[in-house]
């Protein structure tokens, strides 16, 4: 992940954007998000996003809420994307709820496509397309 972050910062990598998710109260660094475009195409047409918040404590605060709203935001409004990709672990039903909050849709499930904690676990992906971002931007 180390060498990956030096890559970025120095502008080597092209098919990632990383930003540092701040505390505003504190101006404590709490997590990380990206948005890693689908390189194998000639044109970048969609990107997967993702984040972590460290400490539990702030989990279920917003901060999740406001850091998705605003990859999507970049995504679809400044990189005109067509659509943004998130996977998830199966188990991780706070992804899961968020990302159907932010509207996206389940697309597949990989079974026991990963192995940590002396198991098999299933990985959730899931989608968003820029016309069904765009109406749920409408009226607000």
């Amino acid at each position: 992940m180390a060498a990956e972050l030096e890559k970025n910062l120095k502008g080597e990598d092209a098919t990632t954007r990383r930003f540092g998710i701040e505390e505003k109260s504190s101006e404590k660094l709490i997590g990380w998000c990206s948005i890693s475009y689908s390189s194998w195409a000639k044109r970048y047409t969609s990107a997967d996003i993702g984040l972590a918040i460290g400490e539990k404590d702030l989990w279920r605060k917003g901060y999740g809420t406001e850091v998705v709203g605003l990859l999507l935001k970049e995504a679809f409004e400044q990189l005109n994307l067509h659509r943004a990709g998130w996977w998830t672990y199966a188990e991780n039903k706070a992804s899961l709820a968020l990302a159907e909050k932010m509207g996206f849709k389940e697309e597949g499930r990989m079974r026991e496509n990963v192995f940590f904690d002396n198991s098999f676990h299933d990985t959730v992906v899931l989608g968003l397309l820029k016309n069904e971002y765009d109406r749920s931007q409408k009226g607000r």
